[in-house]
């Protein structure tokens, strides 16, 4: 399970609504636990990447320079 705030949800949601009709893109970064671990992890910060996809319509690839 991953978690992460109601804020982070509409950083994603906005990404991808500004993207459209393209492919968004993005990374989610947080605190990954360890296998066999019950608590879930936990997003901490979203960050909107542009998609330098040749075809960003169907495909994604995020740009490195993040």
């Amino acid at each position: 399970m991953i978690l992460f705030e109601p804020a982070h949800l509409k950083t994603i949601v906005d990404a991808a609504e500004a993207a459209s009709p393209t492919e968004a893109c993005g990374l989610l970064l947080g605190t990954r636990r360890p296998e066999g671990d019950s608590n879930p992890a936990w997003v901490a910060r979203v960050v909107a990447s542009r998609n330098l996809a040749a075809d960003p319509q169907k495909h994604f690839e995020i740009d490195p320079a993040l």
